[in-house]
């Protein structure tokens, strides 16, 4: 079970929920209620990927995700989707999981700076982010517990998503 809501912390109606497993082909699927939450009854024990998303919205997973418990309630937080004008993107999108190696960066920060400034996130606690930029070029740099894992220049002349583009 768990919830879906908003950067607002505004429950979301009808977000589509889908918990994938590893091992079974078919996947669990729900709909948020008018509270914003979602049930999958009777789901067997095993490793998942778990999944939310609504239009306008991003679509944000995790995985691995082991479901080991009876009870297991998930939050889900979906930033809102960047706008487009006449269908066209305006913004480049990094969207992925910071990794060293293989291991996930926990609560990393990632910044971008360029001559207009500077624009950070912070991973969640599997690693995963999501930050939009103006196109142009970028120094990133990456860092968790005030230490600096690197840095990394990014051309984002493309109006397009990157996804797993930070990796060391």
């Amino acid at each position: 079970k768990g919830t879906v809501y908003d950067e607002a912390d505004l429950p979301l109606v009808g977000a589509t929920v889908t918990l994938q497993s590893t091992s079974h082909l078919q996947p669990f699927t729900a709909k948020t209620d008018s509270a914003g939450a979602f049930l999958f009854p009777r789901v067997p024990f095993g490793e998942y990927s778990i999944a939310a998303s609504l239009k306008g919205f991003v679509s944000v997973r995790y995985e691995p995700l082991n479901v080991l418990y009876p009870s297991f309630t998930w939050r889900f937080r979906l930033p809102l989707a960047p706008a487009h004008e006449g269908g066209a993107r305006v913004r480049a999108l990094l969207i992925g999981t910071l990794r060293d190696g293989e291991k996930r960066l926990a609560l990393a920060s990632l910044c971008l700076s360029n001559v207009e400034g500077t624009r950070c996130t912070s991973a969640n606690d599997l690693g995963e982010y999501y930050l939009s930029v103006d196109l142009g070029r970028y120094v990133a740099i990456v860092r968790q517990d005030s230490r600096l894992l690197w840095r990394q220049e990014l051309d984002l002349s493309c109006a397009c998503e990157y996804r797993d583009y930070f990796k060391h």
